[in-house]
């Protein structure tokens, strides 16, 4: 089984922790993503959904043009090291009812991984509905 770092993707759209939640939901629409690391230079801060935006903002009564994504972000963020195994990347994201997995060395953000990630490789592909469906029958 192969490493995160071999099945990841590396170029990643992120926000910065200090982006306002428009321009935030403007990229997740542009790029057809429904969440976001966020980002303080390189380093990893948390993640933001587009659940964070209506729940935690418009629907708080914050303006989403002065209300900055770090405001409204989940800190917790669910990671892997580089040469994390697949299989265990796999089940921290079954664990954790997520489908994209970032990947972070020294609080870097370096990549991430996501079931069309591992449906896409061949040596991974055989895990991807196992993991599809397990994180399904939890939520």
């Amino acid at each position: 089984m192969p490493m995160v770092k071999e099945v990841m993707t590396e170029t990643v759209i992120a926000a910065d922790s200090t982006d306002n939640l428009t321009d935030t939901a403007k990229e997740m629409k542009n790029h057809d993503i429904g969440d976001l690391p966020v980002l303080e230079g390189n380093k990893l801060k948390g993640v933001v959904t587009d659940r964070d935006i209506v729940i935690r903002g418009l629907a708080e009564g914050k303006n989403p043009e002065n209300t900055e994504v770090n405001e409204i972000m989940t800190s917790k963020v669910i990671s892997a090291a580089p040469d994390t195994d697949v299989r265990e990347g796999v089940e921290q994201m079954e664990s954790h009812q997520v489908k994209r997995l970032f990947v972070v060395e020294n609080d870097e953000l370096k990549g991430v991984v996501s079931i069309g990630d591992l449906a896409r490789n061949p040596q991974t592909k055989d895990i991807v509905d196992e993991a599809q469906s397990a994180i399904k029958e939890e939520k």
